[in-house]
């Protein structure tokens, strides 16, 4: 079944490289007289940018799925050629969720376009992460110290503490960001996670030490009362004040408590969590608990993953 649907996936992946899929443009192109219009939005020209990219309802998707910040750098690309090479150089478990959700989305558009009813963004995206992970999986249990995994990884905390990992959002044109935060048992269970978007801000460092007092008033909040904190890869010597207000606010309220700078490969899942929140509104936000939305569970799956591939139990 597994090796099925990689063929398909490949199939998918070369036709989008191609530019040979069915979309509306390409139709037209050859000759044949049609509605244009995306079958799915029913608004704009369907190309492959606007059915992979630019459609509303798979923008939706996208989002759903953590990886809005891959969307807006894949739309950077000028050719579909250039834009499947690009989605080649990212990390293998982005690159293989990517895919996916391109193979996923065009079997979607082909059910509408036949008039059938759209599933949710919700299901499509459950989908998307089930066939991922399957894949993901298969591929670490053949290959456990490939390409992706030559760099450090996530690793959980020492049992009976918690590990919370923060990390920052920013972009420099509209002066916005957004955070995000996860916090985990030496079992990589998820006990906390939130996400926020606080509209204009002043600098990287600034979202980033927001992104860490969030964090640290969450766990208070929710009675954590020992954990190890580790921040993004800022350097967050530029902002003595504020640094230590977390600082004082944690030894104020926790039993043991450290704060220290990671490599940003193994901040990806609190990056990741921050790249949702660019797309939220300006003071919109969410702390998770026990009921976690699928794409936070991917997240902390997949981190949990690759700790286990490199560090197998005996």
């Amino acid at each position: 079944m597994v090796e099925a649907v990689k063929l398909k996936i490949r199939q998918c992946v070369w036709r989008i490289a191609h530019n040979s899929l069915a979309f509306k443009m390409n139709i037209k192109h050859r000759g044949v007289d049609l509605d244009t219009r995306c079958p799915v939005c029913l608004r704009l020209d369907e190309d492959g940018a606007h059915c992979f990219l630019k459609c509303k309802e798979v923008r939706k998707c996208w989002r759903q799925v953590g990886l809005e910040a891959i969307r807006r750098q894949l739309l950077q690309t000028p050719s579909a050629e250039s834009f499947v090479a690009e989605i080649q150089k990212l990390r293998k478990d982005t690159c293989i969720t990517v895919c996916v959700l391109l193979w996923r989305w065009w079997e979607v558009r082909n059910k509408v376009n036949l008039g059938e009813m759209m599933p949710s963004v919700q299901a499509t995206a459950h989908s998307i992460m089930c066939t991922a992970m399957d894949l993901l999986n298969g591929e670490l249990a053949t290959n456990p110290v490939g390409v992706a995994m030559t760099e450090q990884r996530w690793s959980p905390p020492a049992e009976g503490t918690l590990k919370i990992n923060c990390d920052g959002s920013f972009k420099a044109e509209t002066k916005t960001g957004a955070w995000g935060f996860i916090i985990r048992d030496h079992e990589g269970g998820t006990v906390v996670a939130g996400v926020g978007n606080p509209g204009h801000v002043h600098g990287v460092f600034f979202i980033e030490a927001l992104a860490c007092k969030q964090a640290r008033e969450a766990a208070i909040h929710f009675g954590i009362s020992r954990e190890a904190l580790l921040s993004g890869t800022h350097d967050l010597a530029v902002g003595r004040g504020l640094v230590r207000e977390i600082k004082d606010l944690a030894e104020e309220n926790l039993a043991s408590f450290s704060l220290v700078k990671i490599p940003s490969s193994c901040n990806l899942c609190a990056h990741e969590l921050a790249s949702v929140g660019v797309s939220w509104d300006p003071g919109q936000y969410h702390f998770w608990t026990d009921t976690l939305p699928d794409f936070v569970k991917r997240l902390s799956a997949r981190d949990w993953a690759e700790h286990q591939s490199i560090n197998p139990r005996p």
